[in-house]
Formats: structure tokens, C-alpha cells, sequence
């Protein structure tokens, strides 16, 4: 019971904290050329566009309703710098789901239905530095599972329902400063 008001403040938090970051940029969209760099969808998207907006290199799907990243759907841009996912109705990310990004130094998955994520879903993201996985229902970490960020130096998996790590999940990430874990169930 005391779990679940918990997670129910949480999501409440996590929405005001979504549509503060919305409406700040919307408002710096409105006076033009300061975000020619960006493009972002709202609750009206369902799939995402394989091409994105000329210029653009960071891309933001906020209460967006995407129920899956489907694999390579972004490798028509390899421009992309940092991706956020926040409040979607994502369930599911597919091995290779970032592959073709190249350039990307942020991802962030949060505030979504995820429950698993396959090993190879960011494989080949050598330049990424932060990941921000917090406030899904992610249940387990796979060994694996983030071998190829060698360069990561930012790891958020706090307010999940991780119960299980298998063991050498972390060895490779060579360069981690920061490790969250908080209110997860292990």
C-alpha cells in the first residue's frame, strides 16, 4: 500500500516535471532559431517518423502513444545526439532499436511500461555518456546487457522493479561515475 502511494506521487512528480520541461520548450521554439536542433511530438504521435525535421539532433517524444521502438526506426538520422522517451506508452524497445546513431550521447527511456530490455538494444553506442532508464517497470538487468558503452559515464535505473542484476551486468562500463539503483526491489 505505502509502495504503491509511493509510485503514485512519483508519477504524479514525474508528469509536472514532463510538462514544465514541455512548456519551457515550447516557449524557447516559439522565438525561432534556438531550436532549429530540436524536434518534439506530443500524445498526437503513434509511430516514429523515420525521418526527422533538417538540422535536428536531439529528439523528445513526450506523452507520446509508441508502444514499441522498433529496430534501426532512427538510422535514417544519424545526426542525433540525445533522444528522450518521456511518459510514452512504450512497453517495449527491440534489440537494435539505436543502431545507426552513431553521435548519440543521450538516451533517456522514462516513465513508461517497459519491462525488459534485450541485450544488443545498445549495442554499437560507443559515444553515449548518459542513460536514463528510471521509472519504469524494468524487473531484471540481462549480463550484457550494457557491454558496448564503454564511454558511459551517467546510469539511471532508479524507481524500476529491478529484483534481479545478473552477475558482470556492469564490468564493462569502464568509464561510470554514477550508478543509480534507488527503489527498485533488490
Amino acid at each position: 500500500m505505502r509502495r504503491h502511494m509511493h509510485l503514485k506521487i512519483a508519477l504524479v512528480i514525474i508528469y509536472i516535471l514532463v510538462h514544465l520541461h514541455w512548456s519551457c520548450t515550447e516557449d524557447i521554439c516559439k522565438k525561432g532559431d534556438e531550436c532549429k536542433n530540436q524536434d518534439v511530438y506530443d500524445k498526437t504521435v503513434t509511430a516514429i517518423p523515420e525521418k526527422l525535421k533538417d538540422g535536428a539532433d536531439e529528439i523528445f517524444f513526450v506523452n507520446s502513444k509508441i508502444p514499441v521502438i522498433p529496430k534501426g526506426v532512427l538510422s535514417k538520422n544519424p545526426q542525433i545526439k540525445k533522444i528522450e522517451f518521456l511518459g510514452t506508452s512504450t512497453h517495449s524497445v527491440e534489440a537494435g532499436a539505436f543502431e545507426g546513431l552513431p553521435d548519440i550521447t543521450t538516451i533517456e527511456i522514462s516513465g513508461t511500461d517497459v519491462t525488459s530490455l534485450p541485450v544488443g538494444v545498445f549495442k554499437d553506442l560507443n559515444n553515449l555518456q548518459k542513460l536514463v532508464l528510471k521509472s519504469n517497470k524494468i524487473h531484471s538487468l540481462e549480463n550484457g546487457l550494457f557491454d558496448d558503452l564503454k564511454n558511459l559515464q551517467e546510469l539511471y535505473l532508479h524507481m524500476n522493479e529491478i529484483s534481479s542484476i545478473e552477475e558482470g551486468t556492469f564490468d564493462n562500463l569502464e568509464n561510470l561515475l554514477s550508478l543509480h539503483l534507488a527503489k527498485n526491489n533488490c
